[in-house]
């Protein structure tokens, strides 16, 4: 029992460093971590403890500018971008690949 309290602080203190390092690597691109989506905040987190802060920001441009490419109102991109980070936030991470007849693409399972 010991090792299960043990292994969810490690977990918590690994959680709060990532939390730390995200609003410090936001900060650097002109972005308030603390004011993004709490879904989108648990997709990071969960990302910067496997990839880095600086990655998991990185990604987030990514996407972020693929949709302000494209059409739509603001509502309609901010959605899409929390959807993206639903499945993110929700699945395993990091994602399984998946192979098909439209070529590899990211296929999230929900626990």
């Amino acid at each position: 029992m010991l090792a299960f309290f043990e292994a969810a602080r490690a977990n918590l203190v690994a959680a709060k460093i990532a939390q730390q390092d995200l609003t410090v690597a936001f900060d650097a691109i002109g972005v308030d971590y603390m004011e993004l989506h709490p879904v989108i905040h648990r997709a990071l987190r969960k990302e910067a403890m496997v990839r880095g802060a600086e990655a998991a920001a990185a990604q987030f441009v990514s996407f972020a500018s693929a949709l302000n490419e494209g059409d739509g109102t603001h509502d309609e991109k901010a959605n899409i971008l929390r959807e993206i980070y639903r499945a993110r936030a929700d699945g395993p991470y990091p994602p399984r690949k998946s192979a098909g007849a439209a070529g590899p693409h990211i296929v999230y399972h929900r626990a």
